[in-house]
């Protein structure tokens, strides 16, 4: 199971479900205590089937997955789940990221990759841009965990995704590129980094302009990599 540390993005949301700023000391048992309570109530006045339940089972399942109890996030993610698949529509955003969670910070890490995949093609079926985004969190994860050939076998996929949905020249697609190009070259793949890199840099000369701020980070990176022996990048997966 990958720590918590390594999934920061998914941590940061427990604190903002919890009116808090990212980086304060969190009190997690004190919020266990209090949301379960809220549980607790809600399913009294309103039955353990209601779909107001949600939300608060969120909340909870973020607390467990920021300290680190990955059995019990998941017990209540599945929870979610069960709810919204319920009550909620298929192309629901908060169903869509209840997949997401259990998918890349519970099934995969678990290597229940068949369970992963499920969630991921239900999340296809309804929203490939919400896809796209999902396969860019878990591949920031496997960059976060050094596993760069992973990480570039999930971005690739998002990358592709991103191009078909959004257009081969839209002003997204050269970050996307370069960011490709810096896994690749973390990997030690440094023919196949510097050719995405001028793609990328062409790319984005041609759709931003030569003076655009992210054509110069582009510029920066493409320089980078052409240079041997250096891993000081602008940019990267986020």
């Amino acid at each position: 199971m990958a720590s918590t540390k390594q999934n920061l993005k998914y941590v940061q949301a427990f604190y903002e479900a919890n009116g808090q700023d990212y980086g304060e000391p969190a009190d997690y048992t004190w919020h266990q205590f209090i949301l379960t309570k809220e549980l607790q109530d809600k399913e009294d006045t309103l039955g353990a089937d209601s779909g107001k339940l949600s939300d608060t089972l969120h909340k909870l399942a973020l607390t467990y997955f920021a300290q680190g109890e990955f059995e019990q996030a998941e017990d209540h993610w599945q929870r979610v789940h069960k709810l919204q698949e319920e009550h909620l529509p298929k192309d629901d955003p908060a169903l869509l990221e209840t997949k997401r969670c259990l998918a890349i910070l519970i099934y995969y890490p678990l290597n229940k990759k068949e369970r992963a995949e499920e969630l991921l093609n239900e999340i296809a079926e309804r929203n490939k841009i919400f896809l796209a985004e999902t396969l860019n969190d878990l591949s920031a994860i496997y960059v976060q965990q050094k596993d760069f050939a992973k990480a570039v076998k999930v971005y690739e996929r998002a990358v592709g995704i991103w191009q078909e949905e959004l257009g081969f020249e839209h002003q997204a697609v050269p970050d996307m590129l370069d960011n490709l190009a810096s896994l690749y070259y973390h990997q030690g793949n440094f023919d196949k980094a510097s050719r995405i890199s001028t793609q990328a840099l062409d790319l984005a000369h041609k759709v931003l302009g030569a003076e655009h701020p992210g054509t110069i980070k582009i510029s920066n990176n493409y320089a980078i990599m052409n240079k041997a022996g250096t891993t000081d990048f602008a940019g990267g997966t986020t």
